[in-house]
């Protein structure tokens, strides 16, 4: 049953081509006061012809809920078509819930009875919005859709999410960071916590780099001294070159903790670069709120 607040309008809409007419019993079914909605399909369609009848109930049930949805009113729509003479019956469910607004709409073939065409659709209820989407789902079976009433539509809401593709994402930032400290920073705008970040890593490498080059120095020095220690036979050139063997011993090991303890520093600062390119990584905004000046033209 339909509840008392939901206002039923039947209209018969009579199309008119060069070669044939078809004729469309139009059943729209509200769940909140719309205004003159005979006044609205008169006035956005004006050649066309549009009566109203009696009050049918037949498709108030969700047909969702049957295994074949296509063919669940194939009885119901059959025993109404010599009441209606018509070639297709549209039925048009539209419910508002002042943030949606969800819009049902069913046409069937009234000789099979079978669903031919259906068009379900969930949008962010706006001004005036259903009225104007009314107005597009009678264009689209008219073939005379207003472009007016679509940039209506467009310039109220924002692009559904899953039509949204972002250029810049956070996984964009992580894996340019991981090249490089900065990079990923630098790709979502944050130029100068970038430069800090490869500064800093660029510190510890080249800490590294030294390190290793005192390293090898170090190492060749020390067998140097070693082979000298070993042939020398004056007892002074036997201790100088003991000494500066244990001397380049004792470096080549500190080099090796730098060289150690830099490139632990370095790995954890391209690790925490790599979060932290996540964290500030772009992102789409959300809670969007347009303002208005003055209310939208109707």
């Amino acid at each position: 049953m339909i509840n008392l607040s939901q206002m039923i309008l039947i209209t018969v809409i009579s199309i008119f081509s060069n070669t044939f007419s078809q004729t469309i019993f139009v059943f729209n079914d509200f769940d909140s006061e719309l205004g003159d909605s005979t006044a609205i399909l008169k006035n956005a369609f004006l050649s066309k012809d549009i009566f109203y009848g009696n009050n049918f109930e037949n498709f108030a049930t969700d047909i969702d809920i049957f295994p074949n949805p296509a063919a669940s009113r194939m009885e119901t729509v059959k025993s109404l078509s010599p009441q209606v003479s018509a070639d297709y019956i549209l039925y048009n469910k539209i419910t508002n819930d002042n943030s949606q607004i969800y819009l049902d709409g069913q046409m069937y073939n009234s000789r099979s009875g079978g669903l031919v065409s259906r068009k379900n659709i969930k949008i962010s209820a706006y001004f005036k919005g259903l009225e104007n989407e009314l107005k597009i789902w009678f264009g689209e079976f008219f073939n005379a859709i207003d472009d007016e009433w679509i940039k209506k539509r467009d310039v109220v809401l924002f692009i559904p999410p899953e039509l949204i593709k972002y250029d810049k994402t956070p996984f964009g930032a992580v894996k340019r960071s991981l090249i490089y400290p900065g990079l990923g920073q630098s790709y979502s705008g944050k130029h100068n916590s970038a430069y800090i970040w490869a500064g800093l890593e660029s510190s510890m490498l080249t800490s590294v780099l030294v390190s290793y080059i005192g390293y090898k120095s170090s190492v060749s020095a020390f067998k140097m001294h070693t082979k000298n220690y070993e042939q020398s036979s004056e007892q002074i050139e036997f201790d100088d070159s003991r000494k500066s063997a244990e001397l380049e011993w004792k470096k080549h090991k500190d080099f090796n903790n730098y060289m150690i303890y830099s490139g632990i520093a370095a790995g954890s600062i391209w690790a925490a670069n790599t979060i932290h390119a996540y964290i500030v990584g772009p992102r789409p905004k959300k809670d969007i709120i347009q303002e208005w000046d003055i209310v939208p033209a109707e």
